[in-house]
Parts: C-alpha cells; structure tokens; sequence
C-alpha cells in the first residue's frame, strides 16, 4: 500500500494496487523512483504532479506522469520523481555565501538564508525547517554564488563523505546532514545474506590532479593545485574557478583554502567508478535495524577476491508481485 500526501503533508489517500515500484534512497545524492499502476479514478485522483508518495521509509515527490494504452486492454499509469530532498532544488544561493566552517554548519547556513528565513518572504517553503545539529567536524572553506540548494548539498557531501535528508517530522521536513556509522556486518554469499552481487570498476573519466585558476589575469591569476600520482598513474584537469573572489581583508592562504574545496569537489565528482550492487536476503541482518543508509560494512565476494569495507551509498527497493527485493549499493557512479 502506497500512501499518499500533498507538499502540505496532508494526508490523501492510498493506493491499493501496483504493477512495480522502484524506489532509491541516495547517501549523499538524490535518487529517484518510478511507479506503475492500474488506471482507475482512485490512482487517477491521487497521482498528481507535486504529490508524496510513501512507502516502507521511502518518501518521494512525483515529477512526471504519463498515461500507456498497451493496446492489449491495459491502461495504465507511468509516474516517475525524485526523493523528498529534490525540493532543495527549488531554491538557489541568492547571495555568496563564503564560510571557513564545518560542512554541516555550511549547508544549515545555505538552507536557514535562502529556504528558512530567506530576505524575500516569497522565498521562504514554510514546511522546511532545521533539523537537529550532529555536531559533525568536517571542515571547509567554501564560496558559492548561484548554485542550487540540492546540487551544493551533493557536492559538498560527496567531498566530504556526508549525507543529507529532508526528514519528516509531524507537518515539518527538517533539514540535516548525517555521517554513516560503521558497523561490524559482512555481506557475502557464505553468510547467506546474499542473493546476487554485481561488480563494475572503471576510470574512463578519473582524475586525481588539479590545477585550479581563481581570479584575476595572465601572470597575476591566482593558481594552486591538488596534486597525486606521477607517471601515467598520474591524471590531470584544469578547473577555472574565476568565479571565486578574494573577499576584501581575506588573508591569501583563506582564498588558496577556497580554491581548494572547488578542487576537491570536482575530483569527487571525476573519481575511479567502483560499484557494488548487492542484492540481499534479510536472514541474519536487517535494513533499517542492523544497518542504516551511508553505514560502512564489509562486502566480500569469493570468486573476485573482494572483500573491502565499503559505504552504502544508496537503498534500492523493487515491488512487484507481491514480493519486494532490496538491493545495496556500494560505491558511486560517474554522472
């Protein structure tokens, strides 16, 4: 069963019957899912653009709706959207904002001015606050103007190995960044927790090398670099930065720190594409009570030779038949 709720978190309706639901809870990016069911007057009414569907802990905003005619009898309908956290898209940095901070501080800050309490009261989406603060000590120096409020939150998380959410909480979504915990669980065919595992590794777009150009011109362009690797095993891009501004009484090496944190950022998003997609069986460990989204576990796969401690990076579910599979994903594609 399918519940379903307005942008309001008022309560709808529900949706009894499905062909297949496919749901997935990113770490520290927004995934998606897709749904598809029965035309009748019901799911018609209750399926609309901006509403939640919610499901097991899954709560996603729908995004597009299609209506099929297989011309075999079945009407049926198509709808595709994103996690609850793709409402951050909505907003943008309206201003610079520019902190030497710790990650969680910087995305409160980023969310409180331009989401919570933004100048312009039309800006304001009075059903998100601030969540509670966990106190995470990651830190960095960070300048932005213009991006988006979710595509600033992926990356500054994926740098930084941090997750972010909209967490309901009565008629509130409460803003949080979260770290993974580790734990002592091994996923492996020889435990029997295990149904299938897909491994796929590759360095088409890998960089580790950076040099990065700030602002100014010719000789006097500020420049700094992060550098790793020599040979061939060495991978080089160049990332202009003009954008980032030396701020008036800004010590040099604040801006350098600056540039910095662009550069990391970009290498995250260029990183080796390791993924390891375990479906498993919830016989001796459970999803939700054992371990949670962005925990760091043990995978081991005998015939590879692999066994590593890797971090969830994302929770699939497919419902179809009456059955429902979970699939863990390890490691971060490309995109």
């Amino acid at each position: 069963m399918i519940k379903v709720k307005n942008l309001a978190l008022e309560k709808l309706g529900v949706i009894e019957k499905i062909k297949m639901l496919k749901t997935a809870k990113g770490y520290s990016r927004c995934k998606s899912f897709e749904l598809s069911c029965p035309f009748t007057q019901n799911n018609f009414d209750l399926l609309k653009i901006d509403n939640i569907i919610i499901v097991d802990d899954f709560y996603g905003v729908i995004e597009t709706v299609a209506y099929e005619d297989n011309y075999e009898g079945d009407f049926n309908i198509i709808v595709l959207g994103r996690e609850l956290k793709s409402l951050l898209d909505r907003r943008i940095l309206w201003n610079t904002l520019s902190m030497s901070t710790t990650a969680e501080l910087y995305l409160r800050k980023a969310v409180e001015d331009n989401i919570i309490n933004p100048s312009n009261a039309d800006r304001k989406i009075d059903v998100i606050s601030l969540g509670v603060v966990n106190g995470i000590s990651t830190k960095i120096d960070k300048q932005d103007t213009g991006s988006d409020i979710l595509e600033l939150c992926e990356e500054v998380c994926m740098s930084c190995e941090l997750g972010f959410d909209l967490v309901p909480d009565g008629d509130k979504l409460k803003f949080v960044v979260y770290s993974g915990k580790e734990r002592d669980i091994k996923f492996s065919d020889r435990f029997d927790n295990v149904a299938s595992q897909d491994l796929m590794v590759g360095t088409g777009s890998y960089k580790n090398t950076c040099l990065i150009a700030g602002e100014d011109k010719g000789e006097a362009r500020k420049r700094t670099s992060i550098e790793r690797g020599k040979g061939l095993q060495r991978r080089e891009v160049y990332i202009d930065a003009r954008d980032l501004q030396q701020e008036e009484n800004t010590a040099s090496m604040a801006y350098t720190n600056i540039l910095l944190q662009r550069g990391n950022e970009r290498l995250a998003e260029m990183s080796r594409t390791q993924t390891f997609d375990c479906e498993i069986i919830e016989s001796n460990v459970k999803y939700g009570v054992d371990f949670n989204l962005g925990d760091i576990v043990t995978v081991i796969n005998d015939k590879l030779k692999f066994k590593q401690k890797e971090r969830i990076n994302a929770i699939e579910r497919v419902y179809q038949n009456n059955s429902v599979s979970i699939n863990i994903i390890f490691g971060e594609e490309n995109v």
